[in-house]
This record gives structure tokens, sequence and C-alpha cells, in this order.
């Protein structure tokens, strides 16, 4: 659900594994390292669809922002 509870949001695999991660703080390069080393791609497609899904749920207000600290 959304923060007004107007729509539901599903996610796939990844997706929920990313949604899971974020329950502690953690920047998207620690993101796509726990990826890489748990999902078959490179890391530079992780980090792409990495930033794009959590553009996605900051634009959904899911979460408040994305803050990338290296």
């Amino acid at each position: 659900m959304d923060a007004a509870g107007r729509s539901f949001f599903g996610f796939d695999e990844v997706g929920s594994r990313i949604w899971e991660l974020l329950g502690r703080p953690c920047s998207v390069a620690e993101l796509v390292v726990v990826l890489a080393s748990e999902y078959d791609a490179p890391d530079s497609q992780l980090r792409t669809d990495t930033a794009r899904f959590l553009e996605g749920l900051c634009e959904a207000q899911l979460v408040l922002r994305v803050v990338d600290r290296r």
C-alpha cells in the first residue's frame, strides 16, 4: 500500500529482496554488493535497476528518501 492507502504495490523477487534489505540503513552501493552476491547479473545492471526501483519507491512515498553514501 502507498502512504495514502490508495494503491497496492507488488514486487518481484529482487524488488522484495531490496525492500527487505531496506529494513536497516544502507547505501545503494551496499545493496548492490548484497544483490550481486545473490543474483547472477552485472553490477552495472544491478546498480541501474536498484536506483530506478528506489526512485519509484520515493515517488510512491513508500520511502522518504534515498541517500547514496558510498
